[in-house]
């Protein structure tokens, strides 16, 4: 799982290092992280239905593919918000390829052991 996962059911609060960004307690071992108040229970909620995300997964994915979704606001996000907030741009610099890459390395390295 990624942090961004455990923070839906646990509490960073207080426990991220500022200078390494390390989380500094556990999802469920020695030294386990609050739960999270606010997102927990419906992460629960989720768990214990598959089919219930996978609905509301599928209706929220169609509005937001329907009407679009927007990164404007009247007045700015809080400052919490915005400390997590990392606009992602990336290309693609070549086409994909007919084989996910390790199969073929895996045939490239089968055909030069026979």
């Amino acid at each position: 799982m990624l942090s961004s996962d455990i923070a839906l059911v646990r509490d960073f609060e207080g426990k991220i290092d500022n200078d390494t960004k390390v989380v500094g307690c556990e999802f469920i071992f020695d030294t386990p992280c609050p739960f999270a108040q606010q997102t927990g229970q419906i992460a629960a909620k989720y768990r214990n239905n598959n089919g219930k995300w996978v609905n509301d997964f599928r209706d929220t994915l169609n509005l937001v593919v329907t009407y679009g979704y927007g990164s404007s606001y009247d007045e700015p996000p809080p400052v919490e918000y915005t400390k997590c907030l990392i606009k992602v741009d990336f290309f693609i610099s070549r086409p994909p390829t007919s084989v996910p890459t390790f199969m073929r390395v895996f045939h490239v390295l089968a055909t030069n052991i026979m």
